[in-house]
């Protein structure tokens, strides 16, 4: 068999029974500067016709046209030193956003006494039996905020606030007025953000409220303000001006900080990075024959990261290629692995080129730090050129044929033609619909004679009847073919 390297395949096909009649398809890539080779290969006619699996396909709305869909299974072949995957330089950023730093909040709640809110009433007063008019409020009280920080400024996310009505009347009657809702202020009054309450909380009733807190910064302590109005009770109730209402930060949904000033504890974050290989070219398995890895991490947090960097698409002796390192704060470590022997395996149905990147932030408790939202830790790879000793895959690539001449090579290739008896009728086993209505001219070595197959081929095959004049000088001419 004639090797050819770097020639591609013909956009064209003639299956030419010499010559270098097959081009490569283009060479995929990983990501940007991630280049997998693709082996070239040149086979004649009956080993192309032996070796692959031929389907025969027409482009769409074009009725002249033909083509053939090539999948070839490969063994996995010996590669030139030539063929390499090229450099490769890439940075991983990893930002406040992609780790999951805790905000919680306390169990301490603030209270708003109804000697507060209801005007007519003193906190010096003794309870007693009365009936309650109608009444409006806006008060605030302290509210604690994260527990752990000064401030945090958030991403997104919301909170959600707990109120406990103990008084003895209904509040936040969303038909009176002002308007109810909780209002969340800084210490000096600025609105940080508010909900309204549609529905009016009755006595000893707890509702939860969701505040939505999207790039607002939540503070150490801040004030609730709670604003709107009560019926008053029909009937005599127990009146204690020091019963209260209470509020309670209890728990955040997705908050996502891209700014904090304070004391967090260990915190994790993993970010996975997948780069897809587009290519008619499938690659199942490569072997790296020499190469090596250079990983920089860099942090540019005020604190310190554990680092752990996994790739399952390098695999050495069936595990996962892995480094890691503890990176202090404004820190920079260098890590290389060596790369010989280790095989490549694409991940998932796409093929896809895979980094796991993990991190755990040290622990800050009793320590203060303030991050701000432009601190990163920051992976840069960089890979210099890697020589491949084998690879696996499949190869997938269309093709057309012109309406010319097709040297098929009949003494090495069957084609699936074979001759039932001299009477000259020719059995074809079967073909695709594209090909049922046969027009088929087999030209001797020499040029001439011709024998021309006619005909309509059903679709699990049949006869086509020979000229028997063209059959006898067809044969005495060629009678090898």
């Amino acid at each position: 068999m004639e090797r050819c390297k770097g020639v591609a395949v013909l956009a064209q096909i003639a299956l030419l029974v010499e010559g270098c009649g097959l081009e490569s398809p283009e060479l995929p890539t990983w990501q940007a500067s991630y280049v997998v080779p693709i082996l070239s290969e040149t086979w004649d006619a009956a080993e192309l016709f032996a070796e692959l699996d031929t389907a025969f396909v027409q482009t769409e709305g074009d009725s002249s046209s033909l083509g053939i869909d090539l999948r070839l299974d490969l063994d996995p072949v010996p590669l030139a030193d030539a063929l390499s995957i090229g450099e490769l330089e890439d940075t991983i950023r990893v930002g406040l956003d992609e780790i999951e730093i805790d905000v919680s909040f306390g169990d301490s709640a603030s209270f708003y006494p109804f000697w507060a809110l209801y005007s007519e009433l003193d906190s010096g007063d003794d309870p007693y039996f009365g009936i309650v008019p109608m009444f409006e409020f806006d008060h605030f009280t302290s509210v604690d905020g994260p527990v752990g920080y000064d401030w945090v400024d958030l991403e997104s996310g919301s909170i959600f606030v707990e109120i406990t009505n103990g008084l003895p009347v209904p509040i936040l009657d969303p038909t009176g007025s002002p308007e109810p809702r909780l209002v969340l202020e800084s210490e000096t009054g600025e609105p940080i953000a508010e909900q309204l309450i549609d529905v009016v909380l009755a006595p000893a009733e707890i509702r939860s409220i969701e505040i939505d807190v999207e790039g607002e910064r939540l503070e150490a302590t801040m004030r609730g303000r709670l604003i709107g109005s009560s019926a008053g009770s029909d009937s005599i109730v127990d009146i204690d001006p020091n019963a209260f209402v209470s509020v309670r930060i209890a728990d955040g949904e997705a908050l996502v900080p891209e700014a904090f000033a304070g004391e967090p504890g260990p915190s994790e974050g993993v970010v996975e990075s997948s780069y897809a290989v587009e290519s008619d070219f499938e690659i199942e398995s490569a072997k790296i024959a020499s190469g090596q890895l250079d990983l920089t991490l860099v942090n540019r947090f005020p604190l310190g990261f554990e680092v752990a960097l996994t790739i399952p698409t390098y695999r050495r002796d069936g595990a996962a290629l892995a480094a890691g390192a503890l990176v202090g704060a404004g820190e920079s470590v260098s890590i290389s692995l060596d790369l010989d022997g280790v095989e490549i395996v694409p991940q998932g149905a796409g093929g896809e080129l895979v980094v796991h990147t993990a991190l755990v932030t040290e622990d800050r408790s009793g320590r203060p730090v303030t991050v701000d939202p432009d601190d990163e830790i920051r992976v840069d790879v960089a890979q210099l050129e890697i020589g491949l000793a084998t690879v696996t895959g499949r190869m997938t690539a269309p093709f057309e044929i012109e309406a010319d001449t097709v040297e098929t090579g009949l003494g090495d290739a069957s084609l699936g033609l074979r001759f039932v008896e001299p009477a000259g009728t020719v059995t074809i086993d079967s073909l695709p619909a594209e090909l049922r209505n046969l027009d088929l001219a087999i030209v001797a070595p020499g040029g001439y004679p011709v024998l021309h197959l006619a005909g309509t081929i059903p679709a699990a095959g049949g006869d086509v009847e020979l000229d028997p004049d063209e059959l006898e000088a067809f044969l005495a001419e060629a009678p090898g073919t």
